[in-house]
């Protein structure tokens, strides 16, 4: 190891150096802090709020039944004490903790391959646009991340007590912090997420590489095995849960992913598509293949651990946590964000490429300036393509609706906005309860479904309230049947189905009466889809007041094509549309392709009449389009009566 130097010269280096790495870290807040309470929480996010809330002793009791253990949930509680409730404050301490791990990742490059790779690596973590979408979500990534970068760097620490032993620098004291905060540093990784056990497992196999080549094995072993010992011992009394709640891991949830999904996310993260992605990723991938070479000159680059050791230690950082993922049949959509560490040590690794690019062109006795150059130039050009799918990252993180959380903020705001009385939530599925009361703490009622009663529960909100709002998510997964859905659809009229990210609000209207069915008679639409009846909830209508329209159909024939019904009651001018009521058949429950010949189709549709509808008499007409928008004609009686169908004329009072 090189004499320390404190040479003039030396400090100034030193303090540019820590002056650039101030303003990196400096990059990295600000990207984490901007516009951190821009979007509302998604459900996830709503359940950390809500434990958060909770005595110790409760977070412990229900992280047990949880997919993630308490540690993540308790620092939260501790730092909503002193920070508030707000989304601000929640999500800052993930901000804060992000820029925490891009100071430990600079660290980690700087010991292992010098400080220009430490710095190249904590511009890409500052920058990237995978470690700051999730320093921006109240959740255990981000923490996950900065544990896993500081356990790397503490086993760097371990693996180097020989060689300081070696050099005449061993100092106890410091020997026994390293060891200690080793120990602390795993013990809350494994409190805090149930992956982390893949970084104490690939650093376990580098110190099997590390022993193989020390002649104190026996010494090595035991120092190796007091540290895991001490970690297993502070994590003892979960162990058994932990066992329990990665077995209960959903596995194949949203499906597998390929290459260039799994390549795109672990590079650049979710706010962009994999084809802008392919953009840069080959490019950057060449560069951090660079980055596995060894020094050009290796009796040169004096360091602790040999080369093997220090790339085995990137390596098992990026590619242990995804292949054990893949062994639990959990490598898939909803779960590339347990990858979020190993986005870090990609970094590192093309941090090293690229300063290992231009070590490549550094100009040689006897060597042509144009190659060098032109060697140079390649790996500017390789960082460019690669290094601008990241701008398109953020932007798509700051600015791009497709990427926006599910915003059960602006779901309660409308809610509290329009509800009376007379009105009750209903959540499906139930574990959006901690999210949305979060947003609507004060509202009406608010039940979650399916429960052991749902038939009973929803006909006793049916009979004691006239609007219905419904949150549908994750429904696949809590009610498959569809129970709720079809026993609303069959017993109200949807109003409104608007989504909000992955949320889809449906505004129900359950009027007081229906009156009696009509029937039709040969009202064909196409070739083959009849409607047979129709059944109105009111004959007179008052501005601001709902409308129920039942339509009963049937098809002579098999159909091929799914259609869309239409509901449109029209001003008295003929022309003005006041309200519509567009979805598939039975709210999207029975599409046409389905049907069976000579079966009934009972299919509600809602309708509100503006506040401020004026008197008059208003047309109420219906038809089927297909998903390009083209109208099926429409005959009555074997007469062209066109694309619309007039089912009735309503005075409005």
């Amino acid at each position: 190891m090189a004499v320390m130097d404190s040479s003039p010269t030396t400090r100034r280096r030193d303090a540019a150096l820590l002056l650039l790495v101030a303003l990196i870290l400096l990059l990295g807040a600000g990207l984490r802090f901007y516009r951190l309470d821009a979007q509302s929480f998604w459900n996830d996010e709503g359940n950390s709020a809500r434990i958060a809330e909770r005595p110790l002793s409760r977070i412990i009791e229900g992280a047990a039944g949880d997919i993630h253990p308490p540690g993540y949930y308790v620092l939260l509680a501790g730092w909503r004490t002193l920070a508030g409730q707000s989304e601000f404050a929640l999500r800052s301490f993930s901000a804060l903790v992000s820029v925490l791990a891009v100071a430990v990742v600079y660290a980690v490059g700087a010991r292992l391959f010098g400080w220009r790779v430490g710095v190249i690596a904590a511009l890409l973590a500052a920058v990237s646009p995978f470690q700051v979408y999730y320093a921006q979500e109240a959740r255990m990534y981000a923490l996950l991340a900065l544990l896993s970068a500081a356990s790397i760097r503490l086993t760097i620490a371990v693996l180097s007590l020989p060689a300081r032993m070696q050099a005449g620098r061993f100092n106890p004291r410091r020997a026994a912090a390293i060891g200690i905060g080793y120990i602390l540093v795993n013990a809350a990784g494994l409190y805090t997420h149930y992956l982390f056990p893949m970084i104490i497992v690939a650093e376990s196999l580098v110190f099997l590489i590390w022993l193989a080549g020390r002649s104190r094995r026996l010494h090595g072993l035991t120092v190796w095995g007091l540290l895991q010992g001490g970690t297993l011992l502070l994590f003892a009394p979960w162990l058994s849960i932990a066992f329990r709640q990665i077995a209960t891991w959903p596995r194949g949830v949203g499906g597998g992913v390929d290459a260039l999904r799994l390549g795109s996310t672990l590079v650049y993260g979710v706010t962009l598509s994999p084809d802008t992605a392919r953009i840069g990723l080959i490019p950057l991938l060449i560069v951090a293949a660079v980055g596995i070479f060894p020094p050009l000159d290796p009796d040169g680059e004096r360091h602790p651990l040999r080369w093997e050791e220090r790339l085995g230690l990137i390596a098992g950082w990026l590619l242990v946590p995804p292949a054990a993922l893949a062994a639990l049949g959990a490598l898939s959509e909803p779960f590339l964000k347990f990858l979020l560490p190993c986005n870090l040590a990609l970094g590192v690794l093309v941090a090293r490429g690229a300063v290992m690019g231009f070590e490549l062109g550094r100009p040689l006795p006897g060597a042509s300036a144009a190659n060098a150059f032109l060697t140079r130039l390649v790996v500017i050009i390789l960082l460019a393509s690669g290094l601008y799918p990241i701008y398109a990252g953020l932007r798509g993180l700051y600015t791009d609706p497709a990427y926006t959380r599910d915003d059960y903020r602006a779901i309660a705001a409308r809610i509290l906005a329009e509800a009376g009385p007379e009105a009750a939530v209903v959540l499906d599925a139930p574990n959006q309860w901690e999210v949305f009361t979060y947003y609507y703490p004060d509202g009406p009622g608010v039940t979650p479904l399916p429960n052991d009663s749902t038939g009973e529960t929803l006909e006793d909100l049916l009979r004691t309230h006239q609007r219905i709002y419904a949150l549908f998510w994750g429904e696949a997964q809590q009610d498959p049947d569809h129970i709720v859905e079809r026993m609303l659809e069959a017993n109200a009229f949807a109003l409104s189905t608007e989504w909000y990210g992955g949320v889809r609000l449906v505004t129900y209207a359950v009027p007081n009466g229906a009156g009696a069915t009509e029937a039709l008679e040969d009202v064909i639409f196409g070739d083959t889809i009849r409607l047979v009846g129709f059944t109105l909830s009111d004959e007179r209508l008052s501005p601001g007041e709902a409308l129920g329209v039942s339509l009963f159909w049937e098809t002579d024939a098999p159909l091929e094509v799914r259609y869309k019904v239409f509901v449109h009651l029209y001003a008295p001018d003929g022309v003005t549309i006041v309200a519509q009521h567009d979805s598939e058949p039975n709210g999207n429950l029975s599409p046409t392709d389905s049907w069976v010949p000579g079966e009934r189709i009972t299919d509600n549709h809602g309708l509100l009449l503006p506040p401020d509808a004026e008197p008059g008499t208003y047309r109420l007409m219906v038809g089927l389009y297909d998903f390009e928008g083209n109208r099926l004609p429409i005959t009555r009686r074997g007469l062209p009566v066109g694309d619309r169908l007039l089912l009735a004329e309503l005075p409005v009072e």
